[in-house]
């Protein structure tokens, strides 16, 4: 068992490898990180903690989301994962296309919630190694991880083969989901 991440609540800004941004960035093309520090932002634009994701635009798009989570980030900013669930729901509303890269935890209400406006889910083949923000090691939660796609124009040939390498990749038949 990973122990490094069972002590992750004492640490909330997890970065996303370079190895499988690239790879999604490949089939999306990002101009956003929605949530990020100028240090470990994956995209040329990013929404910082002190810009507020929850007060600014999500534009240019489509936008790259690795939300900040966890007891102490919740603990120290009050910020649910359903809170960041509501705000990409208002974007997705606005009509700001982008990706969520979350926890699959598929018995929450925010997970439902978050898929209910989704296009597609890509559960990627591994699990995804984090890197510390100490930018030291990386690690794998004891959990797996998926993309919520929210995506309104149909996709390529060439973007379906590119998520096939990544993983399985499902597409959204809920109530509120969009017309591929």
């Amino acid at each position: 068992m990973n122990q490094d991440f069972l002590g992750s609540s004492k640490k909330w800004d997890w970065e996303t490898p370079w190895g499988d941004f690239k790879k999604i960035n490949a089939v999306f093309h990002f101009k956003l990180d929605a949530a990020a520090t100028l240090e470990n932002s994956k995209c040329d634009t990013c929404i910082t903690p002190e810009q507020d994701a929850f007060k600014t635009e999500w534009t240019p798009t489509p936008w790259f989301l690795n939300p900040p989570w966890g007891v102490a980030y919740k603990k120290e900013y009050g910020i649910t994962m359903m809170d960041w669930v509501r705000r990409i729901n208002d974007q997705v509303m606005l009509g700001y296309d982008g990706v969520f890269l979350c926890s699959a935890r598929v018995d929450t209400e925010w997970w439902h919630t978050a898929t209910m406006l989704a296009s597609y889910i890509l559960f990627p083949r591994r699990r995804i190694k984090f890197v510390d923000p100490n930018r030291t090691k990386k690690s794998s939660p004891t959990f797996p991880s998926c993309y919520i796609i929210y995506w309104d124009k149909p996709l390529t040939d060439e973007q379906y083969k590119r998520l096939g390498k990544i993983g399985i990749l499902v597409e959204v038949c809920g109530p509120l989901a969009t017309a591929s």
